[in-house]
């Protein structure tokens, strides 16, 4: 069931990304709302499929981008990864571990953006590409961290109902 809501779920988020936010930029930067659902998502206790959710993500987004094919395959399930790693070893408070692996996901995602356009012959200085679109997509991120962090929170435990003791 889980699974088949991540479709139409991330489907129309990776739209109103890439219709709606991409048009409103903060310098150079945007948002990435795929990613931030996809880091809450793992972050959540209940979620046993946070990896097909990140596959379905990356897969929407790869059709979506003129990015070279799997890039964000493999950069959202690299943010999944660190999402699970942190929510797992190093931090019980899951706002905290949202508010660091959506810092990390941002540089993973935006610098392998960075280096599939290097490698495409585009150059762009490393200074520039940080202060100019690294940084504004992270503030960009963090400013729906809040509210989609608790959406999720809520559609995981309808999804996921924990049983009553009696």
């Amino acid at each position: 069931m889980a699974l088949l809501i991540s479709i139409p779920i991330l489907g129309g988020l990776a739209i109103i990304q890439s219709a709606v936010l991409s048009n409103i930029p903060l310098l150079l930067g945007t948002t990435d709302l795929v990613l931030v659902v996809l880091l809450a998502w793992a972050l959540q206790d209940e979620v046993v499929n946070a990896w097909h959710w990140s596959v379905v993500g990356g897969g929407i987004m790869t059709l979506l981008s003129g990015l070279p094919f799997g890039l964000y395959l493999v950069t959202y399930l690299g943010a999944t990864f660190i999402a699970r790693y942190i929510r797992r070893r190093v931090w019980k408070l899951p706002f905290l571990g949202m508010v660091t692996a959506t810092l990390v996901g941002t540089i993973l995602v935006q610098f392998g953006s960075w280096l599939a356009r290097w490698a495409t012959g585009v150059y762009i200085p490393v200074d520039s590409v940080l202060t100019l679109i690294i940084l504004p997509s992270m503030l960009l991120n963090l400013l729906v961290t809040v509210p989609i962090f608790y959406v999720i929170k809520d559609l995981a435990q309808r999804l996921y109902p924990k049983e009553i003791e009696v």
